[in-house]
């Protein structure tokens, strides 16, 4: 199974050793993420430490851990499917269209608890709950 992860799981897995963390580290599959990814968390960097309680270091190390679990999609394979990606997204969420052209271009669904993206039907959408409730005993 291959699955696009959404920014917001990757900052859950920071904060809390929860549901995300183990799906990421513990997934029999490939993860695949996109480079604003990394932007996204550095630009949340302070509010992750404060939630999460630790160090520099230790957010470093586990993002380290968890990036090594994930392939970040090139931006020029994101690009070619932008304006379907907008049309898709536009009049939802514009910002989470990078995702959905994301998911397009790889032909697989989003791992994703916002509840936004389960107003556009083009891409499928598994939030942690259901990947939970389907890989069970494998993680």
């Amino acid at each position: 199974m291959k699955l696009v992860v959404d920014t917001n799981r990757i900052i859950a897995a920071l904060v809390r050793d929860g549901g995300s963390r183990k799906i990421i580290t513990h997934f029999d599959g490939e993860l695949i993420t996109i480079g604003f990814s990394m932007e996204e968390l550095g630009n949340h960097k302070n509010e992750i430490l404060k939630k999460a309680k630790i160090s520099e270091t230790d957010l470093e190390m586990i993002l380290d851990k968890l990036f090594s679990k994930m392939t970040v999609l090139d931006d020029n394979v994101i690009n070619r499917h932008m304006d379907d990606a907008q049309r898709i997204m536009g009049d939802i969420d514009s910002a989470d269209t990078p995702l959905i052209a994301a998911a397009l271009a790889t032909k697989v669904p989003i791992w994703s608890d916002d509840k936004h993206f389960k107003k556009q039907y083009r891409v499928k959408i598994l939030t942690t709950k259901e990947l939970i409730e389907m890989l069970g005993q494998k993680l």
